[in-house]
């Protein structure tokens, strides 16, 4: 029980502390894409546009961030950045970041991806962000599927093929 109220009265001097700087909200963060940078044997870099809004009446500064992208709920990549992002009150902005993969978490993900019986990728990212004025790190998730056009489901006989892309028969 002590633990419960100590932790509870951690939480609201915590949020007294994000309040006090102006942070009514935390910063959304999603993901607009990713490329490849260097493809190693056994390391692979990607740079990620991040979109950061601020939902809040005050500009942020953020200082920092440490973020990490799943796929199909399984870790991918990670990554830090110590690049500064102001951001207006009630903007957006974006941030060009680095992740890093592994050969393993690559080939898991191919695997996946072969034997899943929808063309659907599901991905997020998390992490923290370290705002101007907030001691601690502020944390954010974002969640989205990706569907793959020109795909359906694969049927029950379909073999090995974890997709079948549509056809249509053309009268020549």
């Amino acid at each position: 029980m002590k633990q419960f109220i100590a932790m509870a009265l951690l939480g609201a001097a915590l949020s007294g502390c994000a309040t006090m700087a102006g942070l009514s909200e935390p910063p959304r963060v999603s993901l607009v894409s990713i490329t490849p940078t260097n493809v190693q044997l056994f390391e692979q870099r990607f740079r990620v546009t991040l979109q950061v809004q601020n939902p809040n009446s005050e500009t942020i500064t953020i200082r920092g961030l440490d973020y990490e992208i799943a796929i199909n709920d399984k870790l991918f990549a990670q990554g830090v950045s110590g690049k500064p992002i102001s951001i207006p009150a009630y903007g957006e902005s974006t941030a060009q970041v680095e992740v890093v993969s592994t050969l393993q978490r690559v080939l898991e993900q191919l695997q996946e991806f072969g034997s899943r019986d929808t063309p659907s990728i599901d991905y997020a990212i998390s992490g923290h962000v370290s705002v101007d004025g907030i001691p601690i790190p502020v944390p954010f998730e974002f969640r989205d599927k990706l569907t793959l056009p020109g795909f359906e489901k694969r049927e029950k006989d379909d073999g090995n093929r974890p997709f079948k892309p549509k056809t249509k028969a053309i009268a020549i």
